[in-house]
């Protein structure tokens, strides 16, 4: 089996909409490639009279790729299991009623539709781990584990902590970029809608993930320097982040809002250095940013944390372990410069990142797991 001209039903964690993870991501390129894809939102906010109806809901977002949206019938929590038995089966039964009959399942969600046996019009079931989920948070995560069909992860360290609780085959499908976003047209650039340039670039969510401690310590070090912020604030019970982004204490902070992340690469384009100012406490953090690649197409400087995806990268990035590290090679690069040769550097390592490199290994490795597949 090829990841061309297949149906396949992608079951996210993330709803469709203008902030795009690894889910919107695949969903989006795997379209490109002639596959027909139908990408499960997140179930609406529960109401009572959802118990008597589940209607489905379709939307296109081009000839290849529709987003469905649905309602849970039960309250979530304690009658997940039971919820996800009744949707599963509607779903397959509307999956069907729309022409949808032997699919490909690739799910990103570790709580949701998450008991592969009952999608019977699956022909192979997918996994991908895209991040690290404790069981005690998500109890119902060994029995996806023990029914899918293979796990893809897009790092090590996950497949050794899920290796234990199941048989299928585990391979590494990494994050991917889209060769979309190593150009920039006039009418793209036309977008850009800061009164600024030339600043120091977050992209992401704002929440719990990131240093708040360390990005103050930037900012002061930093005072004619620009910092700006693009992304949904979710701002954490945390000291500094509320003198941040609450009180706004610090001048040179600019916070942007979200932006769609098909134009997230106009902003990119126009900033002198782009941040990964990860909190090492957080276990996924030192994993990998997803957003990262992002910036390396446009051969960004990048400040990241050491983390595991990036060993052996600090030729061209900007790695560091302590707070001290990185005020230090900030304040170099700020004084300095660096070598312009190092732009392309970025950009080469991250165009080994393409979905198309990406998705043709994946392809790969289907076909080699599913030799009486088509």
């Amino acid at each position: 089996m090829k990841l061309e001209n297949q149906n396949i039903v992608i079951i996210s964690n993330e709803p469709w909409g203008d902030i795009w993870y690894s889910k919107q991501n695949y969903a989006y390129e795997l379209s490109k490639l002639g596959n027909k894809v139908f990408f499960i939102d997140p179930p609406q906010p529960y109401e009572w009279k959802n118990l008597f109806s589940n209607h489905f809901i379709l939307k296109k977002y081009s000839d290849n790729l529709s987003i469905i949206q649905y309602r849970n019938r039960l309250p979530a929590g304690k009658f997940n299991k039971l919820n996800n038995q009744w949707v599963t089966k509607e779903l397959e039964h509307y999956l069907t009623s729309i022409g949808v009959n032997n699919y490909l399942l690739w799910t990103f969600d570790p709580v949701r539709l998450n008991d592969p046996r009952l999608f019977k019009n699956a022909k192979y079931k997918i996994f991908h781990c895209v991040d690290i989920y404790k069981f005690e948070y998500y109890p119902n995560l060994k029995i996806l584990l023990q029914h899918v069909d293979t796990m893809f992860s897009t790092a090590q360290s996950f497949i050794d902590e899920y290796s234990p609780y199941t048989k299928a085959p585990m391979r590494i499908v990494p994050h991917g970029i889209s060769n979309e976003e190593f150009t920039i047209s006039d009418s793209e650039l036309e977008k850009f809608d800061l009164e600024l340039k030339n600043y120091n670039l977050y992209v992401g969510v704002i929440d719990a993930r990131i240093d708040y401690e360390l990005l103050e310590k930037l900012l002061i070090q930093n005072p004619n320097e620009k910092f700006v912020f693009i992304g949904p604030l979710r701002i954490p019970d945390n000291p500094y982040a509320h003198k941040i982004f609450i009180e706004k204490k610090y001048h040179n902070l600019i916070i942007a809002g979200p932006r769609h992340f098909k134009t997230l690469k106009v902003f990119i384009h126009y900033a002198k250095s782009c941040l990964a100012l990860m909190d090492k406490s957080y276990f996924g953090n030192l994993v990998h940013h997803h957003k990262t690649l992002v910036y390396l197409t446009q051969g960004k400087p990048v400040f990241s944390i050491l983390c595991e995806a990036y060993h052996g990268l600090e030729d061209f990035m900007y790695l560091y372990d302590s707070h001290e590290d990185c005020l230090n090679m900030f304040k170099y690069f700020i004084e300095n410069g660096e070598n312009p040769e190092l732009a392309q550097k970025r950009i080469d390592y991250a165009k080994k990142y393409s979905f198309e490199n990406v998705l043709k290994n994946a392809s790969s490795i289907l076909h080699e797991l599913t030799p009486n597949l088509s």
